[in-house]
């Protein structure tokens, strides 16, 4: 409006405080370096030493009140400062001035534990348990634990229950280890409510009640434990000691996934795979599948794999799909197993005609990481041909060399074609005579292998002994022999 002063301007209030920032600014400045140039100068220090002499400094008051109050009775204090001592970290090593202080420390925690200070009883239990600040001992550190727990610290009844389900310094008594888990669980302690239910929902060492099972779940799930909330939305999906709920499964599933709980990404993906429990949407499964694979989980590996198979939420990828089965099958995935296992069987069975089929050919495809002959030889002839796989000669070549050096009749006679026309490889005869000639001495076990033989026979072989020489034809042979004895001496012939 009209007659308003600019914002910042000469007159108005910002505009006088910019100045006094600024004069503010350069007399700071100006003793700044008025006080570097009195070191340069007068002290003839160098600026950069300024800085080592600043941070040596302030490592010294580290060490100097680390002392301080160890001197005083810190037990904390006393451990930094034998660890400081122990790994050089500030001041000399020193491992007689560790050991000192480290025994100060657990004489200075005895003393307090036995005057009934329940910070130090939780600590030294733990101390004892580990084994790093004194010699590992369980039957103390359940006596800690035990006097902890006896004075109503719920940490300490929580690490006794674990000893008594374990028997960890005590006998195994599950009774005691459900009595001290719940006492610590009335104090809302977290790792007590979690793992009760824990306990209650898988009934490994107690019998299954999902009525208890939910209320402990739901409470850890409320406390931030993500397993818990795992557990809780599945019981909700399930309806198991809960009313099924599928808003709420999918709300605590939801939040346990997005935390990188890799179960409940997997539970959550076939939700939304299955269309069930929820609006199907194979995008939304698929990444969740692929998330819970990155964790190596055998199952959403293997539900991953399916999805490049069919080409759910995905482009297809049959490759890639192969690729993920048989990393489902190395994780210990018995349904991968048994997938991979019918498609190898499948693409063994095939003849060339059936490789134009592409719900067939897939089979050679998905198996093709196996190391087998007769599955590499079929790649090769689909992408040679141009058979569901784009035509490719040099993709070609190479499965046919994999599967020829390994005694497949046809790979054979197909890659001595290829040396003889130079397609997908440079042309050589050498090459083309020893692979002709390595067919020649196979034994025929199917028709495909009697069509090749017959091929090889009548217009391979005499059309490359048109063209060889002598000398060729003896360095042929010699290649033909080491090539013969490198696939018949391999544990598991072709």
């Amino acid at each position: 409006p009209e007659g308003a002063g600019a914002v910042g301007g000469e007159g108005s209030p910002a505009g006088g405080m910019s100045k006094r920032r600024n004069i503010l600014t350069i007399t700071i400045t100006a003793l700044i370096l008025c006080g570097i140039f009195y070191f340069v100068v007068y002290v003839k220090t160098d600026p950069i030493s300024l800085v080592a002499f600043s941070k040596s400094q302030y490592q010294q008051n580290i060490i100097d009140n680390l002392k301080k109050q160890a001197e005083a009775g810190n037990p904390q204090a006393m451990l930094s400062l034998a660890s400081a001592y122990e790994k050089g970290k500030l001041v000399p090593k020193d491992n007689e001035q560790a050991k000192l202080w480290r025994k100060k420390a657990v004489e200075t925690l005895e003393k307090k534990a036995e005057s009934g200070d329940i910070e130090a009883i939780f600590f030294l239990a733990l101390a004892y348990e580990e084994g790093k600040i004194v010699e590992k001992n369980d039957k103390t550190a359940f006596q800690w634990s035990l006097k902890g727990a006896e004075a109503g610290h719920a940490p300490s009844q929580n690490n006794l229950a674990v000893k008594y389900l374990s028997g960890k310094g005590t006998e195994k008594n599950t009774e005691k280890a459900i009595f001290w888990y719940e006492k610590a669980a009335e104090q809302d302690e977290s790792y007590a409510l979690s793992n009760l239910c824990a306990l209650y929902f898988f009934g490994k060492y107690i019998p299954k009640d999902y009525r208890e099972s939910a209320k402990y779940c739901l409470a850890s799930a409320q406390k931030g434990n993500m397993d818990a909330a795992y557990l809780i939305g599945w019981q909700y999906l399930e309806g198991q000691g809960v009313e099924e709920n599928n808003s709420e499964a999918i709300k605590w599933l939801t939040l346990a996934s997005d935390k990188g709980n890799y179960e409940a990404q997997y539970t959550l993906g076939t939700i939304y795979a299955e269309g069930k429990k929820a609006q199907r949407d194979n995008q939304k499964a698929f990444e969740l599948f692929e998330r819970a694979s990155k964790q190596n989980f055998p199952i959403a590996v293997y539900a991953l794999a399916q999805h490049y198979a069919q080409g759910w939420g995905v482009k297809k990828d049959l490759f890639k799909a192969g690729e993920l089965f048989r990393k489902a099958e190395s994780l210990g995935s018995e349904d991968a197993k048994k997938y991979l296992r019918q498609q190898t069987r499948l693409c063994k069975t095939l003849v060339p005609p059936d490789l134009e089929n592409e719900q067939l050919a897939k089979a050679c495809i998905l198996s093709s990481s196996e190391d087998d002959a007769q599955i590499q030889s079929a790649m090769a002839f689909m992408y040679q041909f141009g058979k569901t796989l784009e035509k490719n000669q040099n993709e070609s070549v190479i499965w046919y060399r994999k599967a020829a050096e390994q005694g497949n009749l046809p790979a054979q006679v197909m890659l001595a074609n290829a040396y003889l026309e130079g397609t997908g490889i440079g042309r050589d005869l050498v090459e083309a005579y020893a692979w002709s000639f390595l067919a020649t001495l196979q034994e025929q076990k199917t028709n495909w292998d009697k069509f090749a033989d017959q091929q090889n026979k009548a217009s391979v072989l005499k059309e490359i002994e048109k063209e060889i020489t002598p000398e060729q034809k003896e360095q042929a042979l010699a290649r033909a022999a080491e090539y013969r004895k490198k696939y018949e001496t391999k544990e598991t012939p072709p």
